[in-house]
């Protein structure tokens, strides 16, 4: 009706079955779309979910990995020292 296709005054049995049809048709094409997508997006859910936790176990081993070499660092500095002193 918004676009001016239906004309409520020429309708007519046959003219009304063939548009509930065809409203039945694309209802059925966009529930199969919906399913279809929101599997795609469960699926990229999972995925981001698993990406999320593999970048938190990555930083967490970046941070111990920094302080172990700092704690290093700071034992090789009071070795220096004790050698030059």
């Amino acid at each position: 009706m918004l676009s001016g296709d239906l004309q409520p005054s020429k309708a007519t049995p046959d003219s009304n079955a063939q548009t509930i049809e065809n409203n039945k048709k694309a209802m059925s094409e966009l529930e199969s779309r919906v399913q279809s997508n929101r599997a795609k997006m469960e699926s990229l859910m999972d995925t981001s979910q698993e990406n999320s936790d593999a970048l938190m176990s990555n930083k967490n081993a970046i941070k111990d990995r920094r302080n172990s070499m700092m704690s290093n660092r700071d034992k090789i500095l009071a070795n220096k020292d004790k050698i030059f002193s």
